[in-house]
């Protein structure tokens, strides 16, 4: 092979690479790292907007309970009362874990494995994902 079959050689996978990258899914994902935090982006933006609701929904819970707590020190709190304290602080147990294991390296993956095993893991609000 002469140097100018070589040079066109080159030149046409340099230009082959350069119009087909998006169609050739190796070419993409060539760095695997790039690949898995090109995913792990997308599934937590995924995420985040599917669960937008229930997460301002479990805020806004949360903030009922502190409204009961500070009414539990100057007078006795209904029987439902004290029902909705319990669950609502039974969900922010359960919430802790479950940001322990996403902060822990892989707890992303590692998160929805354990969500599918353990069902009753997730605060209640976040009960629709069972459906899902």
């Amino acid at each position: 092979l002469d140097e100018k079959g070589y040079l066109e050689g080159v030149l046409a996978v340099k230009t082959f690479l350069t119009e087909h990258s998006d169609e050739v899914a190796y070419l993409n994902y060539s760095n695997p790292v790039k690949h898995f935090y090109n995913q792990t982006t997308s599934t937590v933006s995924n995420l985040i907007s599917r669960n937008s609701k229930r997460l301002v929904r479990e805020i806004r819970e949360s903030r009922d309970l502190v409204i009961l707590l500070g009414q539990s020190t100057t007078r006795d709190l209904s029987k439902d009362e004290r029902k909705l304290v319990k669950n609502q602080l039974l969900d922010i147990c359960k919430s802790i874990p479950s940001l322990a294991v996403f902060l822990l390296p892989g707890g992303g993956l590692l998160l929805p494995i354990l969500v599918r095993l353990i069902p009753k893991m997730l605060p209640s609000a976040f009960n629709e994902n069972l459906e899902d």
